[in-house]
């Protein structure tokens, strides 16, 4: 994994904000789903 630094104007912030709104989760995740996550 590479590290990446930028800067975001607050409108696009806001576009990000608004896209991730609208992301269906589907399914529950447990800790331990989302702790094999931290492996890929």
């Amino acid at each position: 994994m590479t590290h990446l630094e930028l800067e975001l104007t607050g409108d696009e912030y806001l576009q990000i904000e608004e896209e991730l709104a609208n992301l269906e989760i589907h399914g529950n995740r447990t800790d331990e789903d989302i702790a094999k996550l931290k492996d890929l």
